[in-house]
């Protein structure tokens, strides 16, 4: 059986006067067109071949086939070695791409490895700026220590890693090391254990010299300091430490102790001044010890504000910072006394985050003493409570799930005393969740012997609020004299 296979071709004579025959693009058998179309198809592909240009027709069913055939043609080897308007067109796109490069010289580059290095150079700078090495130098540091100093405070501004981690982050994450021109071989965890220590040494010279470079650097007048009490977690195992020896993890956790961090800062948010004081420090005598020896140390010339948690509010050190001329802001601890406003007047205003917060002075009484005091009102303090208790609701439930699952389980816990334990833990945790449900029991047997069988619950009703009197609110007491409302909740939140 015969066919024809049509194809574009292109003649040429070689060097002895033959004529010769190249394809330059397969056309296939061409079904369904007449011996004119074949040849108006073929007039058009060699004119948009040889001149690049569409050539118009009428023929729909012609001109479509022949921007078909010749994307098909540019795509061709033949087109890529032999057609001189794409090579012309392949040379201008190179052309508006080297646009866009830049020229590096190879021998010049420092780093070769992938590396970040974007969040560090600009820590790197900023200390430059702040001259930090300049005060290490001058306390008699040699180099390799000032860079292995520099090179631990650059990624605990960035991951707050222990050494064992800042370690394998210096080596293999960052191009830190390359930076500064330091080998890592040096890098080490003991070597970083030392260099922590060194820095402790000088920590209130070293929190002083930046402190001053900025003050100094956009003319910072601090006539307001406020000082800050608040639990920190103390990270890693020091059996011999007497910082951490009495503080206790709310986590449980033995090897993340309670500390107590005492800060000073201005009312632009800088540190003036931090001290770390041993254990879990809630009680009334321990303020006086603190915020006494941190403020002798700082100017006295300044309006001295100390915010507290509510945990460090008693009527003894409400005292003590008002004989020493301290003022004071403090969140009301839960469930004290009813606050009463001023007057009508609410002020609003946008925190950081653009959302809404009204603000109303007023005053509340504790133990016969009246307080001025601020209430603050916030829809999104609202929302946030809210999810907290959906979620505590939920895992709550999740927990006597666990617990009925250990009961129909072979091997699971069953025995009386053991499932009263677990829900009791439960209960524990999610005291005022507890509220919201009826759980009930079903046991078999008598003594030791005596296992549960079932367990059930119900909801009651609607869940119920365990929020206080103020849901979505907080009141804030303070012995501050100020007629606007927006100044003692700026006070508080810059902590």
């Amino acid at each position: 059986m015969a066919y024809s296979y049509y194809r574009q071709t292109k003649s040429s004579r070689d060097s002895s006067g033959k004529i010769r025959k190249r394809n330059v693009l397969c056309l296939g058998e061409f079904g369904g067109y007449s011996k004119g179309e074949r040849k108006e198809l073929a007039d058009i592909l060699t004119e948009m071949i040889e001149n690049g240009q569409h050539v118009v027709t009428d023929n729909t069913k012609l001109r479509q086939a022949a921007l078909d055939f010749y994307l098909k043609y540019r795509d061709s080897e033949y087109a890529r070695e032999n057609d001189p308007v794409l090579s012309e067109e392949a040379l201008r796109r190179e052309r508006e791409q080297r646009k866009d490069l830049v020229t590096v010289h190879i021998n010049s580059l420092t780093q070769h490895e992938a590396r970040t290095i974007g969040p560090e150079a600009l820590c790197h700078s900023t200390l430059n700026v702040l001259q930090v090495s300049k005060f290490l130098f001058s306390k008699g540091w040699s180099r390799d220590q000032v860079v292995l100093a520099m090179m631990q405070i650059i990624p605990r501004s960035i991951y707050p890693y222990s050494e064992l981690k800042t370690v394998r982050y210096l080596k293999e994450n960052t191009a830190l090391a390359e930076l500064f021109k330091f080998g890592k071989k040096k890098i080490t965890k003991d070597s970083l254990y030392k260099s922590a220590l060194r820095l402790w040494d000088v920590h209130k010279g070293l929190e002083d010299w930046p402190h001053q470079r900025v003050c100094n650097i956009f003319h910072l007048e601090e006539k307001i300091l406020l000082f800050d009490i608040t639990n920190a977690y103390f990270e890693g195992r020091m059996e011999e430490s007497g910082l951490c020896r009495f503080g206790r993890s709310k986590e449980k956790r033995n090897d993340c102790k309670i500390v107590v961090l005492a800060a000073v800062v201005n009312t632009e948010g800088l540190l003036v001044r931090t001290m770390i004081y041993e254990g879990n420090r809630q009680e009334k005598t321990t303020l006086e010890e603190v915020i006494g020896s941190i403020s002798k140390e700082t100017s006295p010339d300044a309006k001295k504000i100390t915010v507290m948690d509510a945990g460090f509010y008693t009527r003894d050190n409400i005292k003590w910072l008002t004989d020493h001329h301290f003022d004071y802001i403090t969140v009301l601890p839960s469930g004290n006394a009813k606050f009463t406003a001023a007057s009508d007047k609410v002020v609003c205003h946008q925190d950081c985050k653009k959302q809404e917060i009204r603000l109303q002075m007023g005053s509340v009484t504790i133990s016969g003493i009246e307080h001025r005091a601020l209430l603050v009102d916030s829809d999104a303090k609202t929302a946030k409570e809210r999810s907290m208790y959906d979620r505590a609701y939920q895992r709550y439930e999740d927990g006597l799930e666990a617990v009925k699952a250990g009961i129909l389980k072979k091997g699971g816990t069953k025995k009386r005393d053991a499932v009263n334990k677990r829900i009791g833990k439960l209960d524990e945790k999610y005291g005022a969740i507890r509220k919201s449900f009826t759980v009930d029991l079903t046991y078999e047997g008598q003594g030791k012997e005596e296992k549960v069988v079932s367990i059930s619950w119900k909801k009651n009703g609607e869940k119920v609020d365990t929020v206080k009197k103020f849901h979505g609110k907080y009141v804030l007491i303070t012995s501050l004299d100020e007629k606007e409302e927006v100044n003692v909740w700026k006070f508080y939140i810059m902590l």
